[in-house]
């Protein structure tokens, strides 16, 4: 799949530091494979309390928050 995309973009509602993101990095560097990744994910600090659609929106993880993001990282 790294060969036939310009970069790759991995999202998990878990965090991304050793989550799945991380391991997408593992494989791709193990097979030499250099290509862009953005790993969207939860951040590796305390996540203040709410519902999970607060939580989401607050770290930008909601919808908005994650075409944001995809879309500064591709800028």
């Amino acid at each position: 799949m790294a060969e036939r995309h310009e970069a790759l973009i991995t999202l998990e509602e878990n965090a991304i530091m050793g989550g799945a993101g991380s391991g997408v990095n593992e494989v791709l560097m193990a097979h030499r494979k250099v290509v862009p990744v953005l790993n969207i994910g939860l951040p590796d600090f305390f996540i203040p309390q709410g519902t999970q659609d607060e939580a989401r929106a607050e770290l930008g993880l909601d919808a908005a928050g994650i075409e944001a993001k995809i879309k500064d990282w591709l800028a």
